[in-house]
């Protein structure tokens, strides 16, 4: 069984803002299996994310805090946001918490066609730093993991939904002797 309970509230946001100027959204989860003995345990999961202005107009600088406890059957399950690259770095320990840090810009709005194949509505770049169980295996001065981002906004073969294509580059602490992780964004919203 599953149990959720959100909240959030927003200022609304110009069509150029990258993310809205204020707002914030907080969530609590409870997860059990009640009806099977046999599988005992719980999962509670807490997630938040804080939007702010940027330093030029529509920047926007996002804060995420996430916790969650598990035990039992679930203790592997994860209901929280995870780092950038968290499928492809050798995990230390149980995921308990995260804090992730990002930081996004338009640096383009071309309002430009490529023949009937894509109509591309902004170029947009980004920079994050993101802490994974902080006070275990991460403090403030060392990230797990952190990089930049390159995104557009586009229509694509004329169709209205709006695709959101991009190409991440996610460096990972020195501590886990892991190379750079090239991710590759695809979006797509009604």
């Amino acid at each position: 069984m599953s149990y959720r309970i959100g909240f959030s509230h927003s200022v609304r946001a110009a069509e150029r803002d990258v993310a809205p100027r204020w707002a914030q959204s907080f969530s609590l989860g409870y997860f059990n299996q009640p009806f099977d003995k046999r599988l005992n345990g719980d999962l509670f999961a807490f997630g938040s994310i804080f939007y702010f202005p940027g330093v030029a107009k529509n920047h926007s600088f996002t804060a995420s805090f996430n916790y969650q406890e598990s035990s039992g059957s679930l203790r592997f399950n994860n209901e929280i946001s995870t780092v950038y690259g968290y499928g492809q770095i050798r995990a230390k320990s149980l995921l308990k918490n995260t804090l992730l840090l990002n930081y996004r810009f338009p640096f383009a709005f071309p309002d430009a066609e490529i023949g009937s194949l894509a109509y591309i509505r902004n170029l947009r770049g980004g920079f994050f730093a993101h802490y994974e169980n902080i006070g275990n295996e991460t403090n403030f001065s060392e990230p797990k993991t952190f990089g930049l981002e390159l995104r557009s906004s586009m229509n694509l073969l004329r169709y209205q939904p709006v695709v959101d294509l991009g190409a991440r580059l996610v460096l990972v602490n020195k501590t886990y002797r892991q190379n750079p992780i090239m991710e590759f964004i695809f979006n797509y919203s009604f």
